[in-house]
């Protein structure tokens, strides 16, 4: 299939979104349409980049990511791991590893393009999951993912995905990977359960996203989780708590359904057009 691809996308990042914009001569690099001055590359096995530090195959689903450096070097590494990249549920998608044969389902999909390897499934978001300075000093993300129920027939696409762990002062050796010290702080967030009446919705289509948990409470822990300090809020209705307004590059619009804020601060993301 015709691999110039049409998909358009979106960067946030300190809070600020940006239209990215395909270079017409290396297809895998993007610019902000108004220019940010950042270094943007989409990494995937169809532009032949699918690889990361050491050689390393990216260990997600659909075999895309994204890599964003600042004017002062500063390197974010987005969607390399499988719960930084939040799948969408597309039927009728496919792809072979090489990105040579791909199907794409009829109608508003049809000029998609390539979108990774996974089958009935592309990346919503990529999420920020490596933050990393000039020296190899690095702070790492995790998050948490839910998919539909497993006795469900529907491809296990990721319904929601919440921002689960930030660590830091991490050092990661470029030349000598087996030299990398992993991070000795953690800030954990924990989740509560949303309001069933009338905070989480009751109906809607089944491949939307949606937010059931909200922020509860943050861990600050030393040395993993053996020592840990606790920060609690207390929440209010009628006031919007850490809201999801930091970094990332996503496909737009995100069709997701909220009600109120709950969500701990993402602080980089890419997303996709759609």
């Amino acid at each position: 299939m015709d691999m110039d691809i049409s998909t358009e996308f979106a960067l946030t990042l300190n809070g600020v979104e940006y239209d990215l914009v395909q270079d017409n001569v290396h297809p895998n690099k993007y610019y902000t349409t108004h220019d940010a001055f950042l270094y943007i590359e989409r990494h995937n096995y169809a532009y032949g980049n699918v690889k990361g530090d050491a050689n390393a195959l990216p260990p997600n689903t659909s075999g895309e990511w994204w890599e964003v450096v600042t004017t002062d070097g500063t390197r974010y590494r987005l969607g390399w791991n499988n719960d930084s990249e939040q799948l969408a549920l597309m039927y009728g998608y496919s792809c072979t590893t090489n990105g040579t044969s791909c199907l794409t389902p009829n109608g508003a999909y049809a000029s998609l393009g390539y979108a990774g390897i996974a089958k009935d499934l592309v990346a919503l978001r990529w999420r920020v999951d490596r933050v990393m300075d000039t020296h190899g000093n690095y702070m790492g993300y995790t998050y948490n993912e839910v998919q539909p129920s497993g006795s469900s027939t529907i491809a296990a696409f990721d319904r929601e995905s919440y921002l689960n762990t930030i660590s830091y002062t991490g050092f990661h050796n470029v030349a000598h990977p087996a030299n990398d010290l992993p991070p000795a702080y953690k800030v954990h967030f924990v989740y509560g359960d949303r309001s069933t009446v009338g905070d989480v919705p009751t109906t809607f289509n089944i491949w939307d996203n949606l937010d059931t948990k909200l922020l509860d409470k943050i861990d600050v822990c030393y040395l993993n989780i053996l020592t840990c300090r606790r920060a609690e809020r207390e929440w209010h209705a009628d006031v919007d708590q850490f809201e999801d307004h930091g970094w990332g590059i996503h496909r737009h619009p995100e069709r997701t359904i909220r009600s109120r804020s709950g969500r701990a601060h993402d602080p980089i993301r890419i997303s996709e057009y759609g």
